[in-house]
């Protein structure tokens, strides 16, 4: 799909940020400045051991300006995105244990410090990664999101959406969110959110995985038709397991349904070598990127990035790993994910199993 343009944007009062409320002048210049946003998951070694159980943690770079990482000039990856932001994930253990993917969250976005530097090589050849740091200046979050999980919504994947309860829906605060219970802030801190983004109503999009967008709240039942309502990023019906390897998985943003692209593109890139094919077999470390249109202003791609986490949270945390073994070295059987499919909410796995063993005779 071609890269959003200016001419096709069809921009309207309706489409803008919540009045009054903007970002600290590094926010608003880093949104201004940047339209091209790459989306990666971090901490890939917790995520392996506590089978995806550690809390998120994202890094947002401008994938327009290069930076070298110090310490590793000699090597083939010495150059990266320039970091924007740090995020960082908050949410109970136990909901994140039970109901992965569906916990309730405050995701916080932080300045990143522009400055990345080699991790550790441990035994001569296991690199830990690089090493991206917030910037020590501005230790407070720019802006947070929210989302009521488990217990305060019926989210599980595993059934369709037939009434407000199983809506996934997403808040934008100004900084960080009154203090309280996580997923419930954002009751006594509208006056701090500048957007937000809902799961359609009943139906959930029907075979379109489907997010609505808005400035400020959002409309009650999640429609599409309400004065504040921005636009619209819808999926494809078949993603996840061993597609996801072979094809990136691309969500158009659109000022109305229809999947035009011409607010922007949120993909998830697919692996492009032996390492980061391995990273996303077996764990839930993901990397996405984010084209929005140049002519939106800071708070409209602020807002939209936080519909692409919300994304992730919906589509893909909460997925069944392309491989899996169900069994011992002796029987079992080898569980392959061919795809997920997409139905008014629910997310169905179509698998393929081999058993071995005593299970194959």
């Amino acid at each position: 799909m071609a890269t959003p343009t200016k001419d096709k944007m069809n921009m309207n009062s309706a489409y803008s940020a919540q009045p009054g409320l903007q970002l600290d002048p590094l926010a608003m210049s880093k949104f201004a400045n940047t339209k091209n946003y790459s989306i990666k998951q971090g901490n890939i070694w917790g995520e392996a051991i506590s089978c995806g159980c550690c809390a998120n943690r994202y890094m947002v770079s401008d994938n327009d300006r290069p930076t070298k990482v110090l310490g590793r000039e000699e090597k083939h990856d010495f150059m990266v995105p320039t970091p924007l932001f740090l995020m960082e994930e908050e949410s109970d253990l136990c909901c994140r244990v039970c109901c992965n993917g569906n916990q309730p969250i405050n995701v916080r976005y932080y300045h990143a410090n522009h400055q990345v530097t080699a991790g550790q090589t441990q035994c001569g050849c296991c690199y830990s990664g690089h090493v991206y740091t917030k910037d020590p200046a501005y230790p407070t979050p720019v802006m947070t999101l929210e989302r009521p999980g488990c217990c305060d919504k019926w989210l599980c994947g595993a059934c369709c959406i037939c009434s407000d309860k199983c809506q996934s829906e997403g808040y934008m605060h100004i900084g960080e969110p009154t203090p309280g219970k996580i997923g419930e802030r954002y009751r006594a801190s509208q006056a701090r959110i500048f957007s937000s983004q809902k799961v359609p109503p009943a139906g959930g999009g029907g075979c379109t995985p489907t997010l609505n967008v808005y400035s400020g709240m959002p409309e009650p039942q999640g429609k599409n038709t309400s004065d504040n309502f921005v636009g619209v990023i819808e999926g494809p019906c078949i993603f996840g397991g061993c597609l996801q390897l072979c094809t990136d998985t691309i969500y158009p943003i659109s000022t109305k349904p229809g999947k035009s692209g011409d607010i922007g593109l949120f993909k998830k890139v697919r692996p492009d070598s032996c390492f980061k094919l391995i990273c996303q077999s077996t764990t839930d470390v993901d990397e996405y990127s984010l084209t929005v249109n140049p002519s939106l202003d800071p708070m409209q791609k602020a807002n939209l990035l936080g519909a692409a986490v919300h994304t992730d949270y919906l589509y893909f945390e909460a997925d069944v790993p392309p491989c899996m073994v169900v069994g011992d070295s002796q029987n079992g059987v080898i569980i392959i994910t061919l795809f997920s499919c997409y139905f008014r909410g629910c997310i169905m796995p179509f698998f393929c199993c081999i058993p071995y063993g005593n299970n194959g005779g």
